[in-house]
Parts: structure tokens; C-alpha cells; sequence
């Protein structure tokens, strides 16, 4: 409960928002109108969906209810009821699960370099950004949709959609303020990540209360330090260092949304290693005593009337004995089998998580003109030979090359492995 709430929270449900790039053309005076009222409040309730369309399958949509104060104060509650106040004046959030009268505090580190990672509590104020962008650079690409009925109303639509990431905003015709407003975000092939952002109220009063970071009594308090460094290069390399020691040297399978659920289950089985051992114990214990009941049935059977006056009885009894001794072993495998939960540190937990996310994020948001290529499936750390991603930074003619030791090395593209 306590993880994923931290996945939850901090990672926005493995959200990544990415800076627009600069683009063609100049937003026009009615795009500038509509958005007035979503730059200007100093407070706002909203609600946000969160959905994840992925390749492989498509994950349940998640909502929060939003309260927003400035300067840079959010309120969240999910359905669950789970609470999440952010600061990002002060660089610090809390999270109150009041079923299990839980706090998680927050302490996030890095926030304006990494604005790449940061969670969907920061959505509005993201989008902020990005309109701002539009409006005040003549480069950044404004689209009229034309009009639509959103919601029962009456609407006219925008569009901003610049490489990986694609807003559209919906306004109502008639007051001009936002209606809706989606941003999309393309992780790697097929896998999109959208939030929607509707049922506006602008300029609400709102109870500062609301927004304390104070802890209620009765809570048990937990501390969390989160980085949130910008994806780089360096950061890619530490992922596959973290990665490496979750795995027993094995790097990922892929690149991709799908490596972030093979990175957990990997950090799962290496914290419940005497589930394995314990169930290979039983396993022998029976083996082994079916081994003993065939030699004493081999022995009893050839031995002398003798032999059976003397010892007869005794074998039959502990026969009896490793007889009842399996069936229980295995009737303990088959009806209550061994339940292992894993011991987790959540703060090491959630480090190690942003770090891989950190490490994806620089891979899936390089430029097509990058020719990114990953070849680490089946190689293990410290092979010193074998490459296992490369990349052309940009501005460059030559390729970064890193392998298997987490070496790197600059090559031509001609000298590219093959």
C-alpha cells in the first residue's frame, strides 16, 4: 500500500511531462483570450484523469480531485481517499492515508531542473508553462480546431502539439474560459500518456488550511528525500547501474514502459530470497524420505525371519513416521503454500524507481535525429566489449557509445557495432 502510493504520488502513475520544442507560426489573439483566466488565478478546483494507453496493455485511468493556491500550492484527493498536499515553494509535499493513518513527507530535491519527472499534482502549473511558451514565442505552433460540444457547451479548440508532447484546450464560446484541456505525452512507440484536466472553477475562495503540511496527530510519520534531477546521459548510465544490482548483473530486456514493471518484480524477488530457499528445503525433506521409504521396503522385504522378529516392528513404525512426515510436507505445499512479503525500504525503493524512470525518460524523449539504439538484452555488467546503447548527441558527428562495463566510449557511425 505504502509503495504504490509512492509510485502514485511522486511519479504521477509513470507520467512523463517533456518541454515543447520550438515550432512554426504565431498564436493568435482569440487562443490568447481563452487562456487568460487559466493564467491568472490565484486559486482554481479542477479535477485530472490520468490515462495510460500502453502497447501491451492499457492501464485503468486514475482521478484526482484538485485544489490549486498560489504561489505554488497544490491539494489532491484521490478516490481512494489518499490526500496529497504539495509546496514547490518550499520543495516539499505530504502524502495522508488516513485508513492506515500513514504520512509520507516529501522532501523534493531538483525540482526546476527535473521538470521532466515531476507528478501530476504540478500538471497545472506545467501547463501554465507550456501556453506561456506558445504565446510568447511567434515560432511556437497555435492550431484552431474549430468548433465542438464539450460537456453539453459549446466550444472552440486549440491545439499545441510540438514533438512528444500534445496540448488541446477547450473553451467555452460564450464566456471564453477553459472548459478542458489534454496533454499528451508519447513514451516511446505506441505508449501514450494522457492528462485531462476539466470541470474548472477559477478564483474560488479557498481555506488556506487546506494546504498545510502539518501532520495530524495520530499519524505515523515516514521521511522520503526525492530526486528529481533532469534526465542526462549520466543518469541513463546510473540506471543501468541500479538496474544491474536489482538483477544479478543482467541489464534490461528493452528500453521501455514495459522495463519499469520487469525493474519491480526484479527488486521483489531479490528481497524474498528465503522463499526460494524455504521452498527448496521442503522439496528435499520430501524427496528425501520417499528415497529412505524405498530402501526400508527394499531391507524389510529381504530380510530374515530372524531379522524381522528382531527389527520388523521397528521399521514398520518409522516407516509409519517418514510416511506421515511427507504427506504433511506435501499437503502444506499444495493447500497453504509459503507467503513471503518482501522487506522493503521505501526510501531506497523510491530512489532506485526515479532513477530508472530517469534513465527511460533520456531514452524515450532523444530526438529521431539521435538514432538511439539499445543492444543490452542478454549481456551482463562487465562485459568491457560488447556495446549496449549508443547515441549521436545533438550537434554532434560523433556517437556515444556505452557497454557493458558502463564504460563510454565516442565512435563514427561507421565504427558502429553491426
Amino acid at each position: 500500500m505504502k509503495i504504490a502510493a509512492v509510485v502514485l504520488i511522486v511519479v504521477g502513475i509513470g507520467a512523463v511531462i517533456g518541454l515543447l520544442s520550438q515550432g512554426n507560426g504565431g498564436a493568435s489573439v482569440a487562443f490568447a483570450d481563452v487562456v487568460q483566466p487559466f493564467l491568472t488565478a490565484r486559486t482554481a478546483t479542477f479535477t485530472i484523469t490520468i490515462r495510460m494507453k500502453m502497447k501491451m496493455k492499457d492501464l485503468p485511468n486514475q482521478e484526482f480531485e484538485m485544489m490549486i493556491m498560489e504561489p505554488g500550492r497544490i491539494r489532491g484527493t484521490h478516490r481512494t481517499g489518499l490526500v496529497v498536499v504539495m509546496d514547490s515553494q518550499q520543495g516539499r509535499a505530504v502524502s495522508l492515508d488516513a485508513e492506515n493513518r500513514i504520512a509520507v513527507v516529501f522532501e523534493m530535491q531538483n525540482m526546476e531542473e527535473g521538470r521532466d519527472l515531476q507528478s501530476h499534482e504540478m500538471q497545472f502549473f506545467n501547463t501554465r508553462e507550456y501556453i506561456r511558451k506558445a504565446l510568447g514565442n511567434e515560432q511556437q505552433t497555435v492550431k484552431h480546431l474549430g468548433k465542438q460540444t464539450i460537456d453539453g457547451r459549446n466550444a472552440v479548440g486549440y491545439d499545441i502539439s510540438q514533438d512528444l508532447v500534445k496540448i488541446t484546450l477547450w473553451a467555452d464560446e460564450i464566456t471564453q474560459s477553459p472548459i478542458r484541456i489534454e496533454t499528451s505525452i508519447m513514451l516511446g512507440e505506441d505508449n501514450i500518456v494522457t492528462h485531462v484536466m476539466d470541470h474548472f472553477a477559477f478564483n474560488v475562495e479557498l481555506d488556506e488550511a487546506l494546504f498545510s503540511l502539518d501532520i495530524p496527530k495520530g499519524y505515523t510519520r515516514e521521511n522520503l528525500k526525492i530526486d528529481f534531477s533532469k534526465p542526462s546521459e549520466k543518469g541513463l548510465v546510473e540506471m543501468f547501474r541500479v538496474w544491474t544490482a536489482a538483477t544479478d548483473g543482467k541489464f534490461p530486456s528493452a528500453l521501455n514502459r514495459a522495463a519499469m514493471k520487469e525493474f519491480t518484480q526484479a527488486r521483489i524477488d531479490k528481497n524474498r530470497p528465503n522463499f526460494a530457499e524455504d521452498m527448496k528445503t521442503i522439496t528435499r525433506e520430501i524427496k528425501e524420505g520417499k528415497e529412505l521409504l524405498t530402501l526400508l521396503n527394499e531391507y524389510h522385504s529381504e530380510m530374515t525371519p530372524e531379522q524381522v522378529e528382531e527389527w520388523g516392528e521397528k521399521i514398520k513404525k518409522q516407516r509409519a513416521e517418514i510416511e506421515k512426515k511427507s504427506k504433511d510436507k506435501s499437503q502444506q505445499l499444495e493447500e497453504k503454500p509459503p507467503i513471503y512479503e518482501p522487506v522493503v525500504d521505501i526510501q531506497s525503493t523510491t530512489t532506485d524507481s526515479m532513477t530508472v524512470t530517469r534513465g527511460l525518460v533520456f531514452a524515450s524523449t532523444l530526438p529521431a535525429s539521435s538514432n538511439w539504439h539499445y543492444a543490452g538484452k542478454g549481456v551482463k555488467l562487465g562485459d568491457a566489449d560488447t556495446a549496449i546503447f549508443w547515441y549521436k548527441p545533438e550537434g554532434s558527428e560523433m556517437y556515444k557509445v556505452i557497454y557493458g562495463d558502463l564504460s563510454i566510449k565516442e565512435l563514427a557511425e561507421a565504427d558502429l557495432p553491426k
